[in-house]
């Protein structure tokens, strides 16, 4: 029941106009120390995604396993037959490293303006756009 509600409260959010999104445009130093220096703002880019994935794998295991622990707590209590049990397995749909993600991008913006780089922004309509005039 949750779910249907969270589900019709999103859909009824996004019915109600356009969703816009940020797009970065990254123009790099001339020189060459600063696209060395760029070189390691994507290293470092890269192992905090791999981070990020790593602690969002955690928290879903984290998540499955007490689950299941919560669940054979309550068979424990209820009775072993899940069948005759008022026992409910919940369900573990952690998001993924969405938040984390979004860091390591901002974290790699600084860094490649830290480089010299140049980033400029812009907000683009993704979903529900306005026609063009």
């Amino acid at each position: 029941m949750r779910i249907l509600l969270a589900a019709l409260a999103t859909f009824l959010l996004l019915s109600c106009g356009p969703i816009y999104e940020t797009q970065y445009r990254y123009t790099p130093p001339a020189d060459a120390q600063g696209r060395a220096c760029i070189a390691q703002c994507e290293v470092g880019k890269s192992q905090c995604r791999i981070n990020a994935d790593l602690r969002a794998e955690n928290r879903q295991l984290r998540c499955e396993r007490e689950a299941r622990d919560d669940f054979e707590r309550c068979l424990t209590v209820q009775g072993a037959d899940p069948e005759k049990s008022h026992c409910q397995r919940r369900l573990c749909n952690v998001s993924g490293a969405g938040s984390d993600q979004e860091q390591c991008e901002s974290d790699h913006r600084i860094c490649f303006q830290g480089c010299g780089g140049v980033v400029s922004s812009q907000q683009v309509c993704s979903f529900n756009c306005p026609p063009a005039p």
